[in-house]
């Protein structure tokens, strides 16, 4: 059986920082639908 794919790597500017978000696709709260990549952004947003 193949292995799923793997949703390409995001990179954010953080301050003078650049970080590296894995699998900004991978499902985090299913009721509402947010996703890794989501919840990063929000945390930039109230940060």
């Amino acid at each position: 059986m193949p292995s799923p794919s793997k949703s390409p790597s995001v990179e954010l500017e953080v301050g003078h920082r650049t970080v590296k978000i894995t699998n900004p696709e991978r499902v985090y709260f299913p009721a509402g639908g947010r996703k890794k990549l989501d919840l990063a952004r929000y945390y930039l947003g109230v940060g």
